[in-house]
């Protein structure tokens, strides 16, 4: 049984009950799977060189996560961004990747993901049914000079 909300009657049972979700076809055990997600920049964004920072969060529930790369040439090659501490085993982690691109260009953006046991995140992307969404978040980050410079 998963999210229980306004419980008005408990049954004790002598074996593993199958809620509604696990008979619609939903995983029984409902692990996290590991997550990373680019918040800034947002997708097609331009930035100006000295402003490419790119930054966002992960989660991998009570596993934590240790590790974020991002790769800025669709997965070819990974660089370590910075991760914060979690502040609880239920909190998304910020991470962040301060970069000086040496040129104006679009730049393919992905991120992954490693948690607590040493698993990294997965690059196929799944829909969420039946065990979590799964795959590298993605997205083209213009560097254009020509943008404004961001305030000192």
């Amino acid at each position: 049984m998963k999210n229980v909300k306004w419980l008005t009657k408990i049954e004790i049972v002598d074996k593993d009950f199958i809620g509604y979700w696990q008979e619609s076809g939903w995983s029984d055990t409902a692990e996290y799977q590991i997550f990373s997600r680019v918040d800034t920049p947002t997708p097609g964004e331009k930035r100006h060189p000295e402003n490419a920072t790119i930054a966002g969060v992960g989660f991998a529930g009570n596993r934590g996560i240790t590790k974020v790369e991002v790769s800025l040439d669709g997965g070819k090659t990974w660089r370590e961004a910075a991760v914060k501490e979690r502040m609880s085993d239920h909190a998304w982690q910020l991470w962040a990747f301060e970069w000086k691109p040496e040129k104006d260009d679009s730049y393919l953006v992905a991120v992954r993901a490693t948690e607590g046991t040493g698993a990294v995140q997965v690059q196929t992307m799944t829909d969420p049914a039946p065990n979590g969404a799964t795959g590298y978040h993605t997205l083209v980050l213009t560097v254009d000079g020509s943008q404004p410079k961001p305030a000192a």
